[in-house]
């Protein structure tokens, strides 16, 4: 449902692949190269970790919450901050678009 009460259409993604590239895509055009290479950059990591061809729906709180974790470990805090932000900024288009 949309802020203004009428019902949104459903994008049609499937898969977590599908919402990436609806994301990135939508990225590509909205933002300058820095900022989409930042994104593209978080999703490339992300699906090192998790199946892309995972369904949407099947993605858990738990599993991001791992991922993000090791990004801590292995990389920073800050650097899985970026991450974050980045994931959740994509995953709100995919509920708001």
């Amino acid at each position: 449902m949309r802020k203004d009460g009428k019902r949104k259409e459903k994008t049609g993604t499937v898969c977590l692949i599908d919402w990436a590239t609806d994301y990135l895509n939508s990225c590509k055009e909205r933002f300058v190269e820095k900022t989409y290479k930042e994104k593209h950059s978080t999703f490339k990591r992300f699906f090192k970790e998790i199946n892309p061809h995972m369904a949407v729906d099947a993605l858990s709180a738990a599993a991001v919450q791992a991922y993000l974790i090791k990004q801590k470990k292995e990389r920073s805090g800050y650097a899985s901050n970026k991450d974050r932000k980045n994931l959740l900024a994509g995953w709100n288009w995919g509920c708001y678009i």
